[in-house]
């Protein structure tokens, strides 16, 4: 992987600086070096938009004075922005005043009040100059004086360099840009760096005239300063001339430059081939009609900026491109990121509600051009980590649109769209309104389709880690930011989705197992229609990890009213569920939306069935000699329920090889039949009663390791057997008395062993040939053999 450097604005070290600071405490991250700016800024009674970028380091051995990305996190305190937001917001200055004072911060211009200065860096100025753009007609005089120099061409009269050619810009003890470290050494390839602070020392930077090589052949011009980067040191009432890029040293730059971007990749024909067009002629601005690049120094607090010359927000318009000469590291990625910007001006779209789209593509453009130095990965986490932003939003931070590069780069990932997909976007900018509508009516089905699945990619984890990029890609995710709901013990707990959700955005929720018995049976997440019925673009994923085995892939919960997971199951006893809820509206929010999860200590899987059936006992073959009825009809209900005691191991298949217990109901309902007291004189005459026979038990039985046709044993208990005795009526000699036999009663019945087959994922069947209840074991009985279903219940 490579990373791209930038350079503090005033260089690397400063002689006299304070290094005895003490480190603050170290994040996970990158070096960096600068902050990067947007800028929506006026010229000439119109406006302009620059774009400034961040540059990333490709080398751990960085020149002295640049901050890690740690160290950077590690800021405490409020930005110059942040002190100016709360004074305009307490009333202590006026909207314009904020602005130029917003201005001044962006720029760490010497004219910034005290009170408003900061050592703590800020990514970027991007709602002041917005707010510039808005207000620029309305601005004074004299504040459209101060603010247009910086936006013309250096070459132009009047831009800011023409003003400081030949002058020494005086950057004394009030400059208040920072760098988190600093040296006192000196030499023609150290730059000084500006610090905050009364201290004794003071820059002076030199300007001086421009020239300019070609490069693309001819496509391209790079302007540098001619007599190279120097700057008068005062300290200690002494005066140095340091130079920290004589005029051959500059001349090697620019043509490394220029080489870098001509070979081994011709960035410039690379982004023509991919576009189809050419950024547009800017006549004879800078000298002739090629693409002008400003390899320069004094641009502030500004890396790099790509700026339009037409006045207005509606582009196709030409462009010029600032380098900061600073910044010498790898500036072929950050080269190649303006210039895909000035591209972007060829094709009609706004450049206030389509800046999103131009940094993310711009971002993407770092990894079409350059694939294996990934630097756009570097940002990744603005956006991953704040799903619940539109990835469109207005205003939001730059660094969150770098980060958006990942839509454009799904776009382009294998069996989604070739590259010429961004061009196709580019193309349809204008002619459907924006550049998110293009989009929406490029891809099929549009974002109602593609951003649930977008979403899903961003999980970024296993089972779900589906980005292809040249070197990896990073382990980084959108979990990061998951709300976390944690299951305890039987239990509703609602998911809130209190604020409701912004259009293209997501939010993640880790629904958490932290059940510690076999209380909780199984878990519930109900009412998810709540959420999708919302609208069609809404959609629910979910990616599932059990305790036992691999993590499921994502499922598609969108759907579904509802789903269950049977922790009696080793495949669904959930360690925990990441829930993706999305919104795939270009423009509507959902409302405010409540899911339940319910944990539930009822089991998954039972045999709850009652059986009715007609039976005949073949009443001649138990006494031939007395009977004179051959069968009885009888009518047979059988109810059982049963449930697992002991949830399947984790060598289970199937969650009902478990252990399980159950409970027999049985009844049996007999007609009335003849017999004879003395049958061989055919005497005695009897007709019976209907009676009844009941056996109720409780019987366990262990299906842990059965497979299909096994045979299992039976643990009987709690039996009880009652016939009903027999109760008749017998005619003797012309006289009729009553008869009657005492009632049967036992405990000691059986059921034999069971079968089990046609076993399923969710169901299997068992039957008990051998059981009196079940079977046909009486002799004398003819019926169908009950058969036993195990079931799981619907999810």
């Amino acid at each position: 992987m490579s990373k791209h450097s930038e350079i503090s604005p005033y260089g690397n070290q400063m002689p006299g600086a304070d290094k005895t600071k003490p480190k603050k405490k170290r994040r996970r991250g990158l070096k960096i070096t600068i902050v990067a700016m947007l800028a929506m800024v006026a010229v000439g009674g119109g406006m302009l938009l620059a774009h400034f970028d961040v540059f990333n380091s490709g080398s751990d051995e960085l020149a002295g004075g640049e901050m890690t990305m740690e160290e950077f996190f590690a800021q405490e305190g409020n930005t110059s922005f942040d002190l100016i937001d709360k004074a305009y917001e307490e009333g202590k200055v006026d909207k314009e005043t904020s602005l130029v004072y917003g201005a001044y911060a962006a720029f760490g211009d010497e004219r910034l009040p005290e009170e408003y200065r900061s050592d703590v860096m800020a990514f970027e100025a991007n709602h002041v100059f917005a707010g510039i753009q808005e207000n620029y007609d309305s601005f004074s005089d004299e504040n459209k004086k101060i603010i247009d120099p910086f936006l013309k061409r250096p070459d132009e009269k009047g831009s800011w360099w023409d003003q400081r050619t030949g002058q020494l810009s005086i950057n004394e003890e009030n400059v208040f840009v920072k760098t988190a470290q600093a040296s006192t050494t000196n030499s023609p390839t150290k730059n000084p760096v500006n610090t905050r602070g009364k201290v004794e020392d003071t820059i002076k930077e030199e300007y001086g005239p421009l020239d300019y090589i070609k490069a693309a052949n001819g496509k391209i011009k790079i302007w540098y300063p001619k007599n190279g980067l120097s700057y008068e040191l005062i300290s200690g009432g002494k005066r140095e001339r340091v130079v920290t890029a004589d005029e051959n040293q500059i001349k090697k730059r620019v043509a490394t430059l220029k080489k870098e971007i001509e070979q081994p990749v011709d960035v410039y024909n690379k982004i023509k081939n991919l576009l189809r067009r050419e950024p547009i002629n800017d006549g004879q601005l800078g000298g002739d009609d090629s693409l002008d690049i400003y390899y320069i120094s004094g641009l502030g607090n500004l890396a790099g900026a790509t700026v339009t010359d037409n006045q207005k927000t509606i582009v196709p318009s030409s462009a010029f491109i600032l380098i900061n000469a600073i910044t010498r590291k790898d500036s072929d990625v950050a080269t190649a990121h303006e210039i895909f910007h000035a591209f972007q001006f060829a094709f009609k779209h706004n450049t206030t509600t389509d800046y999103w789209w131009e940094e993310s593509t711009a971002t993407w453009a770092e990894d079409y051009i350059f694939p294996t130095r990934n630097t756009e990965q570097n940002r990744l986490e603005y956006y991953l980590y704040k799903p619940t932003t539109s990835i469109n939003k207005q205003d939001a931070d730059l660094l969150f649109y770098y980060g958006g590069y990942l839509f454009p780069f799904y776009l382009t990932q294998p069996g989604i769209y070739q590259d010429d997909i961004i061009r196709k976007i580019w193309e349809g900018c204008g002619s459907y309104g924006s550049c998110l509508n293009s989009i929406d009516n490029n891809i099929k089905g549009g974002f109602k389709n593609h951003w649930r699945e977008f979403t899903l990619w961003n999980y970024n984890k296993k089972p779900v880690k589906l980005y292809q990029d040249d070197g990896g890609f990073p382990d980084k995710s959108s979990a990061a930011a998951a709300s976390v709901v944690n299951i305890k013990k039987v239990d509703s707990i609602p998911i809130k989705l209190e604020s409701g959700l912004e259009h293209l955005s997501t939010q993640l929720f880790d629904v958490k197992n932290e059940t510690k018995s076999e209380e909780v049976r199984q878990i519930v997440f109900k009412d998810l229609k709540d959420f999708t019925d919302k609208s069609e673009a809404a959609a629910i994923k979910a990616v599932v990890y059990p305790k036992n085995g691999d993590p499921y892939l994502d499922e598609e919960w969108t759907d579904k009213e509802k789903r269950r997971f049977c922790l009696e199951d080793p495949k669904e006893n959930i360690d925990y569920i990441t829930i993706i809820f999305s919104n795939g509206e270009t423009k509507k929010k959902l409302d405010a939306t409540n899911i339940t999860v319910e944990a539930k200590s009822e089991s998954c899987y039972t045999i709850d069935q009652e059986d009715k059936l007609a039976a005949k006992i073949e009443v001649a073959k138990m006494n031939p000699a007395v009977a004179t009825t051959s069968t009885v009809d009888s009518n047979i209900k059988v109810k059982t329920e049963g449930n697992i005691t002991e949830p399947a191991g984790k060598e289970a298949e199937y969650g009902y090889q478990a252990k399980w217990e159950a409970k027999l109901d049985y009844e049996e309902q007999w007609d009335s039949f003849n017999f004879y007291i003395n049958p061989e004189a055919k005497l005695g005459l009897c007709t019976t009663k209907p009676g009844k026979t009941t056996h109720t038990a409780t019987f366990k039985f262990n299906l842990s390791s059965v497979k299909e046709g096994d045979t299992f044993s039976t643990e009987v208990s709690d039996t009880a057997v009652h016939y009903d005795p027999w109760q008749g009526n017998c005619t003797v000699m012309g006289v009729t008395v009553n008869e009657q036999t005492d009632p049967i009663e036992y405990n000691d019945i059986g059921l034999g062993d069971g079968i089990i087959y046609d076993m399923k994922e969710a169901s299997a069947k068992i039957k008990f040939p051998d059981s009196f209840a079940y079977g046909d074991k009486f002799p004398y009985r003819t019926m169908e053999p009950i058969v036993l279903e195990i079931e799981r219940g619907e999810d």
